[in-house]
């Protein structure tokens, strides 16, 4: 993770640090991550599909075959600028997993 919230070059710009997730509507299969940057994250992730490039080969390939419409891109928890300070990565990545566990997704309908 690159920096917190409050150390973002932009005056007054503050990126929303979360967990998202990614669904094929058409496998079932879902992607859940989580980020210091939700909007940059998900815009980087339908950049990447788009054009070919995304680094999870799976996730590209059904892209490929059912197209942007199948996928649906979802914000499931957002940690306020004044609380991500005190956030680790490490809490962080314990956070996807509860959300993962929630999700009910297993490992062969996980991307």
């Amino acid at each position: 993770m690159t920096g917190h919230v409050g150390e973002h070059p932009y005056r007054g710009f503050a990126p929303r640090a979360g967990i998202y997730s990614i669904t094929c509507q058409r496998t079932g299969k879902t992607y859940v991550g989580c980020t210091d940057h939700l909007v940059g994250a998900m815009n980087g992730h339908r950049f990447k599909l788009a054009n070919g490039m995304h680094p999870n080969r799976v996730m590209q390939a059904d892209y490929d075959a059912y197209g942007d419409t199948a996928f649906d891109f979802s914000i499931h928890d957002e940690i306020a600028a004044e609380e991500y300070a005190d956030t680790s990565s490490a809490d962080l990545d314990a956070l996807r997993d509860l959300w993962v566990d929630q999700l009910g997704l297993d490992e062969g309908r996980t991307y």
